[in-house]
């Protein structure tokens, strides 16, 4: 690492410091663009919390793209759209993506200051973290724009649904016999690409274990059954595989509770066996 590299980090540490003592810090500023037209897509980033997290992921902003979205008839590149999400801060800056898809994307960090004649003063600084997004339904999830030295206080996020080809964002191929019977039960024709299968071993990362004082422990379990688009209420309906591929359909209630941005959780006494998720939403 050279002398001007040692010197960049310390100013941005002098940078942080400096701020924290005069109270000067404020959250990000971000915004998605389309990249062919530089027009501003969306810009209602908050600071409320994260999508992984129950207590605060209703409180969630969110935005739907849409695959012609920003589609026009003089540019052929629009049938896949692409985005650029930018953030800026005084402070370093970076973006971090959480969810469960797996965007491909492309970032970059630049360090900006008006005047040379401030080389030397920290506060000058501002900072830009940019991340070029492509349209594609497995880039749907949040996008968080954080300190890199404080990420926990100082973010924006909010969620994004990239309609694609398929519903859901993951994929698990439901077994013959256990899509067979929901065809059968509900008199379904609708394609395998709308349903999820899930099976749940024990000791599955999927189960985790919570402990109250008052009721004691709880077991939940959390099924991703997250759509590429924001759902409806009573869009995703979620069954558990009983014997023989017999289906029994969840109800919602208390010990079944269903999040847009986490998919399923449920608190079950016996949470091992199969599930399917299945969208009554068609993605053309």
């Amino acid at each position: 690492m050279g002398v001007l590299e040692h010197f960049v980090i310390i100013v941005s540490i002098l940078c942080l410091i400096l701020q924290s003592v005069n109270g000067n810090l404020n959250q990000p500023t971000a915004l998605i663009r389309s990249i062919h037209s530089g027009v501003v897509l969306y810009k209602n980033f908050s600071s409320t919390g994260h999508s992984n997290s129950p207590d605060t992921s209703d409180r969630l902003n969110y935005v739907t793209f849409k695959r012609n979205n920003n589609k026009t008839t003089n540019d052929a590149e629009q049938d896949t759209p692409q985005y650029k999400f930018e953030c800026s801060a005084t402070y370093p800056i970076e973006w971090i993506y959480q969810g469960e898809g797996l965007p491909l994307v492309v970032s970059y960090s630049r360090r900006l200051l008006n005047n040379l004649s401030d080389f030397d003063n920290p506060e000058k600084y501002n900072f830009l973290a940019t991340l070029l997004v492509p349209h594609n339904e497995m880039a749907t999830g949040e996008y968080i724009c954080q300190s890199i030295h404080d990420p926990h206080l100082l973010f924006v996020s909010t969620f994004v649904f990239l309609q694609g080809e398929k519903y859901f964002i993951i994929d698990t191929p439901v077994p013959t016999g256990v899509f067979q019977s929901f065809n059968k039960v509900n008199n379904d024709s609708i394609e395998p690409a709308h349903y999820l299968f899930f099976h749940l071993k024990e000791n599955s990362t999927r189960i985790h274990v919570v402990e109250h004082e008052s009721s004691g422990i709880e077991t939940w379990v959390t099924l991703p059954c997250i759509g590429s688009t924001f759902p409806y209420p009573g869009n995703i309906e979620l069954y558990k595989v009983l014997q023989n591929t017999t289906l029994a359909l969840q109800n919602i209630s208390e010990s079944t509770i269903f999040n847009p941005f986490l998919g399923f959780r449920l608190k079950l006494s016996d949470p091992w066996g199969s599930y399917v998720c299945k969208s009554k939403e068609s993605n053309t």
